[in-house]
């Protein structure tokens, strides 16, 4: 174990985080399908990290057919702390943000942004919004419906 991992340059510097490891199941095969999905971790640490979120090659693969391809594995351990999965991408994406960055999806994720939130500020006229319009009405409490309210004696939307 400890040769496979030097040989990924992956060893841990100290004995007792090959324990830690084990206890996550931070494993040569996590390794080995992460790389392969494009998301390899530098050191042992990011692999320890992957093990204990459950970053499985199965999740990077989840973001496949999205607007948003995971290529960092930070960015994989951050989506899976904050529940951010290809399922989540795909609704903004058909919400209509058919190019996303990480950055956006984890501000609208961490604000609770959704695409049933960015269909509600658009049905209330706020169309065409960026992920950052987005955030920024999240982040002040805007509702769909006070959105609505605000628009409705305007007549026209965004």
């Amino acid at each position: 174990f400890e040769r496979e991992l030097a040989a990924r340059g992956l060893a841990p510097k100290k004995r007792g985080d090959l324990f830690a490891m084990l206890i996550v199941d931070a494993t040569v095969e996590l390794a080995d399908g992460l790389a392969a999905e494009g998301v390899k971790p530098k050191d042992w640490d990011q692999l320890i990290a992957a093990g204990a979120l459950e970053v499985t090659p199965a999740f990077v693969r989840g973001f496949k057919g999205t607007s948003l391809a995971l290529s960092d594995i930070e960015d994989a351990v951050a989506f899976r702390a904050l529940d951010i999965g290809g399922d989540y991408v795909r609704d903004l994406n058909a919400a209509g943000f058919s190019k996303l960055s990480v950055e956006d999806a984890t501000a609208m994720k961490a604000l609770g942004g959704s695409g049933d939130y960015v269909r509600e500020l658009a049905a209330a006229g706020y169309d065409n919004l960026s992920a950052e319009d987005v955030v920024g009405m999240k982040a002040m409490g805007v509702t769909g419906a006070y959105a609505k309210a605000m628009n409705g004696g305007a007549g026209a939307g965004r």
